[in-house]
């Protein structure tokens, strides 16, 4: 099994919790996500919890912002030995290209561009004025920041194929809403893995 192809979210402030999901999962999974909440509270001492138990940091904090900005982000990430991170598509060519170039000849940390947020569908675009249904706007965004420099994507399970099709195969794609079962949440735009497999998105 390639431990890297599932990515579990550390979305809990409850450090007991933490060590015992990090202890639960010993040799199934490789890779953790920190995301907003955890990472306000606890800094880059989350973030030396998960990697000293043996484990690959997926950072999920979204960097939007002025170039410079996020370019010193992104060398933050990489003193921290951060494996993989996040950025906003929206942010623009110039954000992702001094992103990427902070990088240089590293391998790490993969650097992810965010579609369009899975709490969202067709009508909250156009509540933000974009007239483009999501299935051509999602890889619209994905081309763009592969143009741009990116490693790969956020986007849902809905749009793997459209992507893949749009960026080819080297280009990575991660879907955060891949759900057992439907849960009480902000999640829009999801699918359970055996729904995922019937369509055919798993490729």
């Amino acid at each position: 099994m390639d431990t890297d192809k599932v990515i579990v979210a550390l979305d809990t402030i409850d450090l007991n919790k933490t060590d015992k999901i990090l202890q639960s999962l010993k040799g199934m999974i490789s890779v953790f996500k920190i995301g907003m909440q955890s990472f306000t509270r606890y800094g880059v001492d989350i973030v030396k919890r998960v990697q000293d138990s043996g484990y690959k940091v997926f950072l999920d904090l979204k960097f939007f912002d002025i170039p410079n900005t996020v370019e010193k982000a992104v060398f933050s990430a990489i003193e921290n030995e951060i494996y993989m991170l996040t950025l906003h598509i929206m942010g623009g060519k110039e954000m992702i290209k001094r992103a990427k170039e902070v990088k240089e000849e590293k391998k790490t940390p993969f650097l992810l561009g965010v579609t369009v947020l899975t709490s969202m569908d067709e009508s909250n675009l156009k509540d933000i004025g974009i007239e483009k249904p999501i299935d051509a706007y999602v890889p619209f965004l994905a081309s763009y920041g592969k143009l741009a420099g990116l490693d790969g994507v956020i986007s849902s399970p809905h749009e793997i194929k459209s992507i893949r099709k749009t960026c080819g195969d080297n280009f990575l794609i991660v879907t955060p809403g891949i759900r057992k079962e439907k849960v009480q949440d902000d999640q829009k735009r999801v699918l359970t893995p055996k729904r995922l497999w019937n369509l055919g998105q798993i490729i």
